[in-house]
């Protein structure tokens, strides 16, 4: 195989490595039994990390990047498993999450004397199941439209980030010592956007990737009144909130014709929590619902690693796990399966 082809097989599809954007997002209270929709970070994550990564595919082309084409398009399919176990001194109730989804990008590739400049966009839709502790569910779909820049010279790169999240979701919480459910419905927004910089060196076959990140994200879940469980039944109120999170780290690639591996270890700092807090009254009497806060600490350690496989040139499929840890008691197990088809 010469140096052209192999430099074709490396550019084609995408790297998808899965990074946690907001770790960890409860967006409900954190009372026992309360439900938890953690699920709009799994189902949607592994998109966000999969544009990110659209970037670096790109970026570890050994060969210059003014050959690809102006436009490239690619339908992807997703699906994801998350799972937290209990941890009564945090306050954190166990969960595991599946979701799967589809969706479609689109890139255009400037020409400049840059080595890359690319912006893009696409829209996703995503299901997701929830279950919490024992018995308390949450399903939920979302939709996701999503943009991106990037801009590539000498091996420095600069990436962009913006998406814009609606989630519609139905609850079932289950009353200790009953056979009663509480049933609700509500929707949330969320708005994320990453702004990331590093540097690429390229020795034969390996890649080593330091970099930097900054996140925002703003949150909003709908105020909702459960149904069906009598005077358990509770009135929740709308709640918002925003997260600034700081970032830095890298990944190490091992690139071949078939098969790319990728092993990345990240340190993350909360500078502000996005945890929503809204309040809980028992619709019935109007009595307040007491709830403790989380403990949720401020310093992350995300540690990964990923292997893409190409059937085909034009079509590929990437296996990803991540552990990502937190002070105490916080810790989280994510498994990623996609499929891409570029062309």
């Amino acid at each position: 195989m010469n140096k052209r082809e192999k430099n074709q097989w490396t550019h084609v599809g995408t790297i998808f490595a899965f990074n946690l954007l907001f770790s960890p997002i409860l967006l409900a209270g954190t009372a026992p039994n309360t439900i938890s929709a953690a699920g709009i970070r799994a189902s949607l994550t592994s998109v966000n990390a999969k544009v990110e990564n659209k970037f670096i595919q790109k970026q570890t082309r050994p060969a210059s990047t003014h050959d690809l084409k102006d436009y490239e398009s690619e339908p992807i399919i997703f699906g994801t498993f998350q799972r937290q176990k209990t941890d009564v001194s945090a306050n954190i109730n166990g969960y595991h999450i599946k979701s799967g989804g589809v969706g479609y990008l689109l890139d255009y590739n400037f020409k400049t004397a840059l080595d890359l400049f690319e912006i893009g966009g696409g829209a996703t839709y995503a299901e997701s199941h929830t279950n919490i502790a024992t018995s308390d569910t949450l399903n939920s779909d979302y939709g996701q439209i999503l943009g991106y820049a990037n801009l590539v010279e000498n091996g420095y790169f600069l990436g962009l980030f913006l998406s814009r999240t609606e989630s519609w979701s139905k609850s079932k919480r289950a009353i200790s010592g009953t056979t009663l459910q509480a049933l609700s419905r509500f929707k949330g927004a969320a708005f994320f956007s990453k702004v990331r910089i590093g540097h690429m060196s390229r020795q034969s076959d390996w890649q080593l990737i330091p970099e930097a990140s900054l996140y925002y994200v703003h949150f909003h879940e709908s105020g909702r009144n459960e149904t069906g469980a009598d005077i358990s039944n509770l009135s929740v109120s709308s709640s918002a909130a925003d997260g600034v999170k700081a970032g830095i780290g890298g990944r190490v690639m091992y690139i071949q014709p078939a098969v790319t591996t990728e092993i990345r270890a990240f340190y993350l700092r909360d500078l502000k929590n996005p945890l929503l807090n809204p309040s809980f009254t028992f619709s019935a009497s109007g009595a307040p619902f007491a709830s403790s806060a989380q403990n949720n600490k401020k310093n992350n350690l995300n540690l990964g690693a990923s292997l893409k496989y190409f059937v085909r040139p034009d079509l590929s499929i990437t296996g990803v796990y991540d552990f990502l840890v937190k002070q105490q008691g916080y810790t989280e197990n994510n498994a990623s399966l996609l499929m891409c088809w570029n062309f």
